[in-house]
């Protein structure tokens, strides 16, 4: 039973980690393919815009909202979402640890 749930959770918790990739990578496919829906649609949503039309200055105004959380969802991803947030701070280390060791090197003197 024991050895069993040994091997269970690395197999969810990769799971759960492509699964949480996978979230961010799809709304990020969504929020550019919002973008060049409005690049476009921009001429007529700007004459739409320019002529008084609400709807239009509504559609403009969601669709850049959209596109925008989509990119802070990826921009800050390891915050969303709780599995990636350990990869991120392993990567975070391991750039400190890199600057840490090359502020040690001294160049050779001449």
């Amino acid at each position: 039973m024991a050895s069993s749930k040994l091997h269970m959770e690395p197999s969810f918790r990769r799971t759960n980690r492509v699964f949480q990739i996978g979230c961010a990578v799809f709304f990020l496919t969504l929020g550019g393919l919002l973008l060049a829906t409005l690049v476009l649609q921009a001429p007529s949503l700007m004459n739409g815009v320019l002529s008084g039309d609400k709807s239009a200055a509504e559609t403009l105004i969601s669709g850049a909202a959209g596109t925008g959380l989509c990119w802070l969802q990826w921009r800050y991803r390891h915050v969303i979402y709780p599995q990636l947030r350990r990869d991120f701070r392993i990567v975070k280390r391991k750039v400190q640890v890199i600057a840490s060791r090359s502020s040690r090197v001294r160049s050779p003197r001449l």
